[in-house]
């Protein structure tokens, strides 16, 4: 921080023994009183001035009167002090500050202490900000927005060093989903780890690592950290919607049917996920069960063309011959090219 060099002169006519200040050394009958402006000439409302005895500069934990501010004519004056050479300093949030010495004398008048705070430049303001961890999180946001992973990393890497230990999670949060946009699911889930050894109980964090286990095939560890979150957070629709899903890619469609009915009343479930068990109701068998099923993937999803071929599937299964050929037709009208045409169409024709 630059500092101003400045010396009121006050002539004294008296100097004052050392055994006189041995009580309390800085204390006295001596006054002083200033003025604070800008480059402007306007006036600096509530600067701080801090005073210390002596001309080894001022150190705030010294002894002293207690610091003062300016009022709204950027004046200050202060009593109660002892005779001899003071230190002041001068400080004020946007302003460079200002240090120096001035002389007091407890028996004649001072002249007024003026002073000029110089703005701190905004060029300065922008480089401490930018060198700050605050400034480098910013700048890893901005090369993650844009795409360049390593270059976000290396941003929150730095600014690890520079923050308490209290937010050093949600900082390696970032760092691991800029593993997770390069498939690193190993290096993923090593900061995750790092994550949840301090916050066991970080949701997102928890989300993203059965993410990742499920990505590296480990589907009974992802489903197992997604059942350990919602014990956390019995609440939280999405884990449960992704417990779902993984449940019903492992073959396990009872013990997902179990989580869906804690689903919320209106929440949407992944419509692969149902469909998928429709589809293994309807192998087994269990028509009415894949019927119900595909009925909510219809109510939910009414423009998924798939789900209606299945439908009509089990509806034919179940002798409903006119939901059959309603679906069939329904198939066609919004997807009259898919995978399931032709058979929509054979069907139609024999019923």
């Amino acid at each position: 921080m630059l500092r101003k060099r400045w010396m009121a002169a006050v002539a004294a006519t008296c100097m004052i023994a050392g055994s006189s200040l041995a009580a309390q050394e800085w204390a006295g009958r001596g006054r002083l009183q200033g003025e604070i402006k800008d480059e402007q000439g306007k006036p600096v409302v509530g600067a701080q001035v801090t005073f210390r005895i002596g001309d080894k500069g001022v150190k705030p934990e010294a002894p002293g009167p207690k610091p003062i501010q300016t009022n709204e004519h950027g004046k200050w004056s202060i009593g109660g002090l002892a005779g001899g050479t003071w230190g002041v300093l001068i400080q004020k949030e946007g302003y460079l500050q200002s240090e120096g010495t001035v002389k007091v004398d407890e028996f004649s008048p001072s002249k007024p202490v003026n002073i000029v705070l110089k703005a701190i430049p905004k060029e300065a303001i922008a480089a401490a900000q930018k060198a700050s961890a605050g400034g480098i999180i910013d700048e890893g946001d901005k090369q993650f927005t844009a795409g360049k992973w390593a270059e976000a990393r290396a941003e929150y890497e730095k600014a690890l060093d520079k923050i308490d230990a209290a937010n050093k999670p949600k900082l390696q949060l970032r760092i691991a989903k800029t593993y997770l946009q390069e498939k690193n699911y190993d290096k993923v889930s090593e900061t995750l780890q790092a994550v949840l050894a301090v916050d066991s109980t970080n949701i997102d964090a928890i989300t993203i690592l059965a993410a990742t286990q499920y990505e590296l095939k480990q589907t009974d560890k992802a489903i197992d950290t997604l059942k350990a979150a919602i014990a956390v957070a019995p609440d939280n629709v999405a884990l449960t919607q992704q417990l779902v899903n993984f449940l019903v890619d492992a073959g396990r469609e009872e013990e997902a049917k179990t989580y869906m009915a804690k689903l919320p009343q209106g929440t949407k479930v992944d419509p692969a996920s149902l469909l998928n068990i429709g589809i293994r109701q309807y192998n087994d068998g269990k028509l009415q069960e894949a019927l119900e099923s595909f009925d909510r993937v219809v109510k939910e999803n009414p423009s998924l063309a798939e789900a209606y071929y299945y439908r009509g599937l089990c509806s034919l299964g179940l002798s409903k011959i006119d939901a059959a050929k309603a679906d069939f037709k329904k198939l066609l009208e919004l997807e009259p090219n898919s995978s399931h045409a032709a058979d929509a169409r054979e069907f139609l024709k024999s019923l």
